[in-house]
């Protein structure tokens, strides 16, 4: 029956995209349905006239990673071909999660996936949140798996979509290495970041543009971005983690009385639906009795919230990852009962451990004979 559901979403994808996301791109209906394809657009038409590798250096910055979406770009040129594209990879990230998990509830799964309007723009623009959910779908295997071979595709694939995820994964694997417990981890996270961030703002100032670092959603967002420069991130950060989960929905009659609000879908209808998608989520696991700290996935959330709730842009667009990952908590209990002890050896080591206990055993009962 999901399928079904998913095989009609698709029909709508495809009539859709030609009455409404295509006239959206070119321009002729008066209604924006992307969130940054036009600036992607434009890195790939820079990249074609500097030198795809000079211009490749030039797209890898602290503020605005480009190079990905932009690659995408130069090498497929047209919006039909992006939203095939990306389909694939909606399927290729199903597969994965198909493959690891024998029990995945796709009917929990789809309908939450689905209903999230980043997943219509992610299927039918150029974007990076396509990546985000193959990103989502590569974590979830890793957490099952802890191949090292996946945990470097996911660092490279991360590199060239947000240097912030591949801080995140990175750290997230080194507090599991040094078993620093989740609270501890909060603990040394809340501290560094509030200690160090003021000097990395002054350090990268110059990378990151005046958009991003003087300019906030609202004036609240401002101020918060003012007091977080004095080292008062670890007061700031539920302040910062409410408002990217219910800035729209305490406002939710915003984007139907400003008409241009209204048609500019990206910050006004999708960020509503979206941060009602998340609370969804968040309460459904709370239901389930799922915020389980010393669940790994619930581990990984909390370093991510971490260090995203740290940058001075608010996004829930950033929170997508986050989303998949948590839809797939829901829908297979081999994510549930994870355990992060039982994560940190690497399923090598514990073949060994058990080849090696059963060869003492047996050992014992031959000699007990």
């Amino acid at each position: 029956m999901a399928f079904c559901w998913l095989a009609i979403y698709l029909a709508f994808c495809a009539v859709s995209f030609y009455e409404f996301v295509e006239p959206s791109l070119n321009g002729t209906n008066g209604w924006r349905v992307y969130a940054d394809s036009d600036v992607y657009m434009g890195a790939a038409d820079f990249m074609r006239g500097q030198g795809t590798s000079e211009a490749a250096v030039a797209l890898l910055s602290l503020a605005r990673n480009l190079i990905l979406p932009a690659i995408v770009a130069l090498t497929l040129k047209s919006a039909a071909h992006f939203a095939i594209f990306n389909i694939a990879l909606f399927f290729l990230a199903m597969g994965i999660l198909a493959r690891t998990f024998s029990r995945f509830n796709w009917y929990i799964f789809l309908p939450i996936i689905l209903a999230s309007p980043t997943t219509y723009q992610a299927l039918l623009t150029l974007n990076k949140e396509i990546f985000v959910f193959l990103s989502a779908a590569l974590i979830a295997r890793w957490f099952k798996t802890r191949s090292n071979l996946l945990l470097g595709i996911l660092v490279v694939l991360s590199l060239a979509l947000r240097w912030e995820q591949a801080l995140v994964i990175l750290c997230f694997v080194f507090l599991l290495k040094t078993k620093v417990s989740p609270r501890h981890a909060a603990l040394l996270l809340l501290v560094g970041i509030s200690i160090a961030y003021p000097f990395a703002l002054a350090f990268v100032s110059n990378d990151i543009p005046e958009e991003v670092r003087g300019v906030s959603s609202s004036e609240f967002y401002r101020q918060i971005n003012q007091l977080q420069n004095y080292g008062l991130y670890f007061v700031l950060v539920i302040p910062k983690m409410v408002t990217a989960l219910l800035s729209q929905v305490v406002r939710f009659w915003t984007p139907f009385v400003d008409t241009a609000r209204l048609h500019d879908l990206p910050t006004g209808p999708f960020v509503l639906v979206d941060q009602l998608c998340m609370c969804f989520v968040v309460i459904a696991a709370w239901v389930r009795r799922l915020w389980v700290i010393d669940n790994p996935v619930v581990y990984f959330v909390l370093v991510y919230c971490l260090i995203f709730f740290a940058a001075p842009e608010n996004s829930p667009r950033y929170l997508y990852l986050l989303f998949v990952l948590m839809a797939a908590v829901l829908s297979s209990t081999e994510l549930q009962s994870l355990r992060v002890e039982r994560i940190i050896e690497s399923p090598s080591n514990h073949r060994f451990k058990l080849l090696l206990s059963r060869r003492i055993f047996g050992s014992r009962r031959i000699g007990a004979l």
